[in-house]
């Protein structure tokens, strides 16, 4: 047996704490019963078993939701957390145990409980449903997305946990990220159980389908699959960081990779509707927008990190290979990846809904301006930070100021322009002038690209002298 799953199992399993567990589990699922028999009740006092056993079914759905899916994933992602606070995780760091070894251990060994309780409660919900009227067929669709978000949810939470700094203090926030990350997930995924359960009686439960690039797909098997890759994604990550674990989660590829499966499924599931809302593909360029501005901070090498990689790649001091190795190594590179696969995936979704192909170029260039003065100051960060660790504050204020100030000053000059000088003013008056049909950009969209381009300029002036003492 994997010594976490028996340390974990020794630990959090004591015959102490099962009868604790019992008693409560058998008082939740009795109180469900006697809900049940009330609400299936005839005037005159007789129990519509079928109906009371539909609804016993619905109620312990519920419950193994929130356990597998809520209390499997905060188990999972407190583990690390808990280790660091014990003081026990350079303990934990050196067992001759494998990676995998390691994912296993905490995925499962953590969240025996709650595996043991969700088992009993699935032969109670297979059997109430079948007396309920639930077919085995659509009981086994349920149970394929049940398992599938069971199996995602702990381990994005895991990866969360190993983000944070080893530090006792951060023992006391043990998965925030992984919950806020779950949230993202859960919430489609929740509003699609109220759905099913509203069609769980019909005989068409079985062919409910979603839309994805315009083809119509089962909707739980395609909702299970989705759940798989990013449990693939997240399993990986978390391999990087118990083998790698001072690099960035994200090799140039696998940032790249990410954002495209991000994309493909956030275009899949809008592309049926998007020729027919103009607003709606001017929102989602956006949105994707947003997301391709954060995704730098998963592959960020600081200069520490740029030191280290060069001697490794025996980069010699006479700087004969020395712009080359910036080429395949700096942080910017992937980076523009992103946000080149965003502008020209926004360019073909506005051409969709907004009939004019230079009026959506030229909005896609001056936003793309936005993104390049904040990869200019992400590497700013990366490379100063560890000299002068308050130097990030300082960016996040210029950053900050970038958004705020234009709104301020649009208001107390009267001058609604000047707005478009703030990411959020410019993607709020191209949705504006969409939304009244109106295919134009605002009057200062020279002046707000050309203002970026100087800033960037500015910035890259300390990233090209950082570059130089590295070659």
């Amino acid at each position: 047996m994997n010594p976490l799953i028996r340390r974990y199992r020794d630990s959090g399993m004591k015959a102490g704490q099962l009868w604790i567990h019992g008693v409560v589990y058998a008082v939740v699922v009795g109180l469900m019963v006697f809900i049940a028999s009330s609400i299936a009740k005839t005037p005159g006092g007789a129990i519509k078993v079928q109906q009371a056993c539909r609804i016993i079914y619905y109620e312990l759905l519920v419950v193994q939701v929130i356990m597998l899916w809520f209390w499997a994933a905060y188990n999972a992602g407190s583990a690390i957390p808990e280790e660091v606070a014990h003081k026990s995780y350079d303990f934990f760091r050196l067992l001759p145990l494998s990676a995998s070894q390691k994912i296993a251990g905490i995925a499962v060994g953590r969240n025996l409980l709650p595996l043991v309780l969700g088992a009993l409660t699935l032969a109670v919900m297979t059997l109430a449903g079948l007396v309920g009227g639930i077919g085995l067929s659509q009981q086994a669709q349920v149970l394929l997305v049940l398992a599938s978000v069971a199996t995602t949810f702990p381990l994005v939470a895991l990866l969360s946990s190993t983000t944070v700094r080893k530090t006792p203090s951060s023992g006391r926030n043990h998965g925030v990220l992984g919950l806020l990350a779950l949230v993202f997930f859960a919430a489609p995924v929740l509003t699609g159980f109220i759905h099913l359960a509203e069609e769980m009686g019909s005989s068409k439960f079985a062919d409910l389908r979603l839309t994805f690039f315009g083809h119509r797909l089962l909707a739980m098997p395609f909702v299970s699959v989705l759940a798989l890759c990013l449990s693939v994604w997240a399993y990986t990550g978390i391999r990087r960081r118990f083998t790698r674990e001072r690099e960035p989660l994200f090799t140039s590829r696998g940032l790249v990779g990410f954002y495209l499966y991000f994309l493909a499924i956030l275009l899949g599931f809008t592309w049926h509707v998007l020729p027919e809302e103009r607003v709606g593909g001017l929102v989602l360029t956006c949105a994707t927008g947003a997301a391709a501005a954060l995704f730098p901070v998963g592959r960020m090498l600081r200069f520490g990190d740029y030191q280290e990689l060069r001697r490794a790649d025996g980069l010699g001091g006479n700087g004969t290979t020395g712009w080359g190795w910036l080429l395949r190594r700096a942080n910017p590179v992937p980076w523009l990846a992103v946000f080149g696969i965003w502008a020209a995936c926004g360019w073909y979704v506005l051409g969709l809904s907004l009939q004019d192909p230079l009026h959506n170029l030229a909005f896609i260039g001056v936003a793309s301006t936005f993104l390049l003065f904040l990869c200019a100051i992400f590497e700013v960060s990366a490379l100063y930070s560890q000299d002068n660790p308050k130097l990030n504050f300082l960016l996040w204020f210029i950053a900050i100021v970038q958004v705020i100030v234009p709104l301020i000053l649009a208001a107390a000059l009267e001058m609604p322009s000047i707005v478009g000088f703030s990411p959020l003013g410019y993607f709020g008056i191209a949705i504006h002038s969409a939304d009244r049909s109106v295919e134009r950009l605002p009057d200062l969209s020279v002046a707000i690209a050309t203002l970026n381009l100087a800033l960037t300029a500015v910035a890259c002036m300390p990233i090209v002298r950082r570059y130089r003492s590295l070659i």
